[in-house]
């Protein structure tokens, strides 16, 4: 099943940096263009939740986490839900691609502005669908 999770993964962390890249070669900082009735694109890049003084203690974090997601779906108990394997997936692709952000850019680049909630990208999307259709799923 290890292909079920990594196609998602790798999926959504391509169309996540693909949509950034867009973002950054076509919009200034704090630039907005409206994309319809209730969505605009908004440049942002959040540094709120910071980055610690070792860059390299961070990315050993993030390792950890990721390998054991990725055991845990490849060997763990929830090996067999094709559901679960695809939105946690989801959800690690999301991290990897705001965790790439914020080694490359100092910050994570959002770009999704609804007016009423605070600027968000895809993998902000993936994190919070992919997370919760996995808990329906192992519920």
């Amino acid at each position: 099943m290890i292909v079920t999770w990594l196609i998602w993964t790798v999926a959504v962390l391509v169309a996540d940096q693909v949509t950034k890249g867009i973002v950054l070669r076509r919009f200034t900082e704090g630039e907005t263009s409206r994309l319809g009735l209730w969505i605009r694109l908004t440049r942002v890049t959040n540094r709120r939740a910071g980055w610690p003084q070792n860059r390299w203690a961070w990315l050993g974090l993030y390792a950890v986490g990721a390998l054991g997601t990725a055991a845990l779906l490849d060997h763990g108990p929830i090996s067999q839900n094709g559901a679960v394997q695809a939105s946690l997936g989801s959800a690690l692709g999301g991290a990897t691609g705001n965790f790439l952000d914020r080694w490359r850019h100092h910050g994570v680049v959002d770009f999704i502005d609804l007016g009423f909630w605070p600027v968000f990208n895809l993998a902000d999307i993936a994190i919070v669908v992919g997370t919760a259709i996995a808990l329906l799923a192992m519920s």
